[in-house]
């Protein structure tokens, strides 16, 4: 049994889509990815690591509102340092590869006063640096399968990187 710890305050989702206004930054919703970027460990996190069962970190939709300088990498390791051996990060990020459009919603979220980051894949798997990387890896999320399948979309039509990975 794993709990699952999710960034007190973090919106879970985030409609984006065509004819969807994007949302803007207010005192009252900062925007996404800025508790994460300016919270620290989330609030039900507590004692040692040691002391607690593993949980499932889950960071979905979520690391692509997080701009280098504001150090995504660093925030996934001071969760995960927070977790005990046996916890699960489970993370999927925004890409620009293969879709040039997505560089466009970057822009338009910029545009907007939010941070927006497409990244590789190499860039996503250094979220992954020191967990064991359950199969298929990093892969576009349509692609997360247990037996690596993707039916009915193209790489092109998904522009999302997926993985799994254990603490040991």
């Amino acid at each position: 049994m794993t709990d699952t710890v999710y960034p007190r305050g973090m919106p879970l989702t985030l409609a984006a889509g065509p004819g969807c206004p994007l949302p803007r930054p207010t005192p009252a919703s900062p925007g996404p990815g800025r508790p994460l970027r300016h919270g620290g460990i989330p609030g039900g996190v507590t004692g040692s690591a040691q002391d607690r069962r593993a949980a499932a970190l889950s960071l979905v939709a979520i690391g692509h509102f997080i701009p280098d300088e504001d150090d995504p990498y660093g925030i996934v390791r001071r969760f995960l340092a927070a977790l005990p051996s046996g916890s699960y990060l489970v993370l999927s990020h925004g890409t620009a590869d293969g879709d040039p459009a997505m560089e466009e919603l970057a822009n338009a979220y910029q545009s907007r006063g939010m941070p927006f980051q497409n990244r590789s894949q190499a860039e996503v798997e250094r979220f992954f640096h020191g967990l064991e990387l359950a199969d298929p890896g990093v892969v576009r999320g349509h692609r997360w399968r247990p037996d690596g399948t993707a039916v009915g979309l193209t790489d092109q039509e998904v522009s999302v990187y997926a993985g799994v990975a254990r603490k040991p």
